[in-house]
């Protein structure tokens, strides 16, 4: 077992950020509702039946957010499954920030949270995109102006306080990782704009050992956020440390033991996935090959949300529900029920699978609905 402790990241300060991100998302998926929903008459349109058929949506991303929103109202008691099959509003729903006036008083007072939540607002404002034409919304945004996509997914991916767990679990691993090693090899796949490394070279006691670093295998399936990553890093970090870096375009879902590097086996002492293991199609296949790659001693360290109640979750996937790639997964009955996020359970049985004995969780699976998002890090049984 590996003895992280965040309990002064789980702190009160902490509970304000979310319930602040709860608030406004749960806002915004009010007037997603109101406005396609019921003004556009999706309830009235068709049955229960119709709307939670994925053969009558234009993608699987457009069905998924759908049953998603219909979940959500039904365990909150908002709706309703009448005889007939059609869904009977039971309360009504309300728009509780027109204009979003609420939300830029807030921004007002917390400007840095501005990209932040422009991220969101705009996802709601192209979900129609996603609903009626099945596109993926931050591709839509993307293609609307595409270095204004990129630059407030990379404040997203960088800034975002409600994932300072996910950040401070893989940090807090990796400085015990180079605490107990000469040299370490890491290989981190979903990198994205590279928001772990910035976090860890803005850390002293990390940066002070970065030398230990034998191999830093960069690795994301976009081309675009690696050139930002890279770009960050050739700023930030000495050539001596910098040179130690494979950047490198890889697909999780198509990766094979033994045909590249850091695929061979024992040949990682930690591999990263921040936000990004839910997302493979296969888990089983992957989580057997990290199994593959990694040392005996080797850390799995992976940060997500965790899934629970519909009434209380989907705010906390609002975002990615949106995407093509967060509805790939194949299902595996008795391990992976869900698409998307995992609950703890299902991650418990996958990792036991893929010969994952050993792994902490953070937080505790008591606090994971007051506390969504987290981590584990898993050791191999070898």
């Amino acid at each position: 077992m590996v003895n992280i402790d965040l309990t002064d990241v789980f702190d009160e300060d902490y509970s304000n950020e979310i319930n602040t991100y709860r608030h406004f998302v749960s806002i915004f998926i009010n007037q997603i509702f109101l406005h396609h929903f019921e003004k556009k008459g999706l309830l009235k349109k068709r049955t229960y039946r119709q709307l939670t058929d994925p053969e009558s949506h234009p993608s699987l991303t457009a069905y998924h957010f759908t049953r998603k929103m219909l979940e959500y109202y039904l365990d909150k008691g908002y709706i309703s499954i009448a005889d007939d099959d059609y869904l009977i509003i039971q309360r009504s729903v309300v728009d509780d920030d027109p204009g979003d006036a609420k939300l830029n008083e807030y921004l007002q007072c917390c400007p840095d949270r501005r990209n932040f939540f422009g991220i969101l607002t705009n996802i709601r404002d192209v979900i129609g995109d996603v609903l009626f034409k099945g596109e993926d919304a931050l591709l839509t945004l993307a293609n609307n102006n595409f270095h204004q996509a990129m630059d407030l997914w990379e404040d997203l991916m960088v800034n975002a306080r409600v994932k300072k767990p996910c950040h401070q679990l893989v940090l807090r691993a990796m400085k015990k990782k180079l605490g107990t090693k000469d040299t370490i090899s890491i290989f981190e796949g979903g990198a994205g704009v590279g928001s772990i490394i910035r976090d860890a070279i803005s850390d002293n006691e990390i940066y002070g050992q970065l030398s230990k670093i034998e191999r830093y295998y960069f690795t994301d399936i976009s081309l675009s956020l690696i050139k930002i990553g890279r770009e960050y890093l050739r700023k930030n970090i000495t050539n001596n440390i910098f040179d130690r870096f494979e950047f490198k375009v890889v697909n999780l879902d198509k990766m094979e033991i033994d045909t590249m590097p850091f695929t061979k086996g024992n040949s990682m002492d930690m591999i990263i996935l921040e936000h990004v293991l839910y997302d493979v199609i296969d888990l089983d296949a992957t989580l057997r090959l990290f199994h593959h790659m990694l040392k005996p001693d080797g850390f799995l360290v992976f940060t997500m949300a965790y899934r629970s109640r519909p009434k209380d979750f989907f705010p906390f996937e609002y975002l990615q529900s949106t995407f093509q790639s967060y509805n790939k997964a194949k299902l595996e009955p008795g391990f992976r029920e869900n698409l998307g996020y995992l609950t703890v359970k299902e991650w418990e049985k996958s990792l036991k699978k893929a010969g994952f004995d050993q792994f902490d969780i953070h937080p505790s699976a008591e606090f994971q609905t007051k506390w969504p998002y987290g981590g584990i890090i898993a050791s191999p049984s070898k």
